[in-house]
């Protein structure tokens, strides 16, 4: 780019400012889908949808499916350790217990006994459904 000198022609002058616009044009096209996105999300919260919950979704649809499953198993778990869902409920006497088998995202297998409710968050057929 050293020719773009008081000697250099017109050509590397043209040629950077084709690349200014399109990079122009690209950044106005990307507002007018930004704003596109938006409006769907308008629509939706009027229809009745909430907005957070679509956003989340949305991203977790972007995910790999057995990071998706791994993360999901995880966030059941760390609600119950936090008392924000119970694990094990019913394990005592056996019912309403699953068990939910996964490969996490090195291959290793995971083996995991959570309450029924959680299985269902999980989309897992249960035992006792």
């Amino acid at each position: 780019m050293a020719d773009i000198g008081r000697n250099s022609g017109s050509i590397a002058a043209d040629e950077l400012r084709a690349f200014i616009e399109r990079v122009e044009r690209m950044e106005l096209e990307k507002k007018a889908i930004s704003d596109d996105i938006t409006e769907i999300y308008r629509e939706a919260k009027a229809t009745g949808f909430d907005v957070k919950v679509l956003r989340q979704i949305i991203r977790m649809r972007k995910q790999d499916h057995s990071e998706r499953m791994e993360q999901e198993a995880l966030l059941g778990v760390y609600m119950a350790a936090l008392g924000m869902l119970p694990l094990f409920e019913g394990a005592d006497d056996g019912a309403d217990v699953t068990v939910v088998d996964e490969f996490d995202l090195d291959g290793n297998h995971l083996t995991v006994t959570v309450d029924k409710r959680i299985a269902e968050i999980l989309g897992r057929d249960t035992p006792n459904a």
